[in-house]
């Protein structure tokens, strides 16, 4: 936490004698945005190569025909675990869009941005764990 707290005021304090408000370069703008989308690109991929090797290991263990208690331990269903992420994902990024708009209506951007991002994300967090508790009833 105090490592976070550094990271952020920093910047602000060695700034604070310019006078320049602080920006975002687009150059590193532009490689950020390259580098989270080459990441989401590599997953998927990594998603797909995976599913296609379940596949043709299950098609061979058809083939084999292995007795059905062996099959069912190595190919166990993973969609409730699948599903669980997909949800987890799904509230965490809502939360973090609901913060953005809110950080957008209350221009300008400084500490009490963060504050609403870090609350929308905790807010995310805490329905994601709603959800989770319901779920188990």
């Amino acid at each position: 936490m105090k490592l976070i707290s550094l990271i952020v005021v920093l910047p602000r304090a060695l700034a604070a004698q310019s006078g320049n408000t602080m920006h975002l370069d687009n150059d590193i703008l532009k490689i950020g945005i390259a580098v989270v989308a080459t990441g989401v690109v590599m997953l998927f991929l990594l998603e797909i190569i995976k599913r296609f090797l379940d596949y043709r290991l299950k098609d061979k263990a058809l083939e084999l025909r292995i007795s059905d208690e062996l099959a069912s331990k190595i190919f166990s269903d993973k969609t409730e675990k699948n599903f669980a992420g997909a949800a987890k994902w799904t509230f965490l990024i809502t939360g973090l869009g609901i913060g953005f708009t809110c950080v957008h209506y209350t221009l300008p951007i400084g500490f009490h941005s963060l504050a609403i991002i870090a609350f929308s994300i905790a807010g995310g967090f805490l329905a994601y764990f709603l959800y989770i508790k319901r779920s188990e009833k």
